[in-house]
């Protein structure tokens, strides 16, 4: 059985390996097989290590600069929340947004649970209005309910 400790160091790995690096090998030993992810946006559920594989590389072609920054993470049990500070170039398709090449910052808050010492089901949420108003784009939330962003 994996401490909260633990879980926080998984938490970390991901955060600076697979969304900072793109190193997306990292994701098959960090996830469950039959991990969930669930994320504004994306209108359906981001399923198993390949689905998470695919959400990153959705982010980091539209950000190819993405970095995201952990502020605080708190771990009790088998679940690990953490805020974080996400920042990027808008230089790919963002929920049918041609590239500004505007910069973005925002902040999201990620809730993970572990099982069996893997990712097992995540819940982010992030400031998507923020991203619309700092691309420089009139879109509103309703408009955005209608589009799926990355798949």
């Amino acid at each position: 059985m994996t401490s909260p400790n633990e879980h926080k160091e998984i938490v970390r790995l991901e955060v600076e390996r697979a969304w900072n690096e793109g190193d997306l090998e990292v994701i098959d030993d960090l996830f469950a097989a039959d991990s969930i992810d669930h994320v504004p946006l994306v209108p359906m559920e981001i399923r198993g290590p390949e689905g998470h594989k695919q959400l990153i590389n959705a982010f980091r072609s539209t950000f190819p600069d993405l970095e995201v920054t952990i502020h605080e993470m708190i771990a009790e049990g088998d679940l690990v929340a953490r805020r974080v500070i996400i920042r990027g170039t808008h230089d790919g398709d963002f929920v049918g947004i041609d590239p500004t090449g505007e910069e973005i910052e925002v902040a999201g808050l990620v809730l993970v649970r572990f099982e069996d010492g893997k990712i097992a089901e995540s819940w982010a949420n992030f400031d998507a209005l923020g991203i619309l108003q700092q691309i420089g784009k009139g879109v509103s939330i309703g408009d955005l309910q209608t589009k799926s962003a990355f798949f």
